[in-house]
């Protein structure tokens, strides 16, 4: 059994990262709904004092109100969806700076859910939110398309360092039903005549949690032959091991992660030590 959570804008329903949640997570899993709700806005109270406030107070009042609305709406929303599905499903409310409340609820599960409509949605804020859960979640971070697509292959990238090794042992850990039944491809990518430490016992290690698996060997540039494969064996996943504590991997950089996350088209499972 594992603990799961499912990030959610407060009052913004995700339908997608539902069905993916009923359909890819075991029944026995423990699904855990973080209704993200960003008050930053109150601090400018402080910051201004009321005064500043004081010519649009009714809008202010009146926004809360519905922002309160659209949560609980959502929140009964998805109970709805989960009692249909016969799951068991919990509510944990965050009130506060979204990327902080989901980083600190990481501590306590095993994968968090998320769709990348909650990242680059103009409330919760782009593409640097994302940026800041994904280099300091303390669990692995499965990133889901806005629309839903029954899954059809697993695509692992492996770049010869110990993050890339643990997301993939990661994934086989937390997802078993899909790394034994879904056909999964091993991409090594060589930038020039190198070539990757310990591959002999990479393809080793993963033949053994991925039954079936086929290796693949490109020359270029590793991040656009990772897409490149994606997209030719989409809908699959990326499993991959982007993200060190201390400084984000140049494949979520902007110059080369823009493609990836701006089609927002491919499920992307992210873990790292």
């Amino acid at each position: 059994m594992k603990k799961v959570l499912l990030a959610l804008e407060a009052s913004t329903p995700a339908p997608a990262l539902l069905e993916f949640a009923a359909a890819y997570c075991p029944a026995n899993d423990l699904l855990v709904g973080v209704f993200l709700e960003d008050l930053s806005y109150r601090s400018y109270l402080t910051f201004f004092g009321e005064e500043y406030f004081a010519f649009d107070a009714t809008l202010l009042q009146q926004a809360e109100q519905e922002a309160a609305r659209g949560l609980q709406q959502n929140i009964a929303y998805c109970q709805q969806f989960f009692q249909v599905q016969q799951r068991s499903f919990k509510v944990h409310l965050g009130q506060g700076v979204p990327s902080a409340e989901l980083v600190q609820e990481s501590l306590f599960a095993d994968l968090i859910l998320v769709s990348y409509n909650t990242f680059f949605s103009s409330v919760t804020g782009n593409a640097g939110m994302l940026s800041d859960v994904l280099g300091q979640a303390h669990c692995p971070i499965l990133l889901i398309p806005d629309q839903h697509r029954p899954l059809q292959a697993l695509l692992i990238a492996y770049d010869g360092k110990p993050n890339s090794v643990f997301a993939i042992r990661q994934f086989s850990l937390l997802c078993p039903n899909l790394s034994h039944h879904l056909p999964a491809t091993l991409l090594h990518v060589r930038s020039g005549t190198e070539t990757q430490p310990d591959r002999n016992l990479m393809d080793e290690y993963v033949s053994v949690h991925y039954p079936g698996v086929r290796v693949v060997e490109r020359t270029g540039i590793p991040e656009k032959e990772i897409v490149e494969l994606a997209h030719e064996l989409a809908p699959a996943i990326v499993i991959m091991g982007a993200f060190g504590r201390n400084a984000l991997s140049r494949f979520f950089t902007r110059s080369t992660a823009h493609q990836l996350l701006q089609e927002r088209a491919l499920p992307v499972f992210i873990a790292h030590h």
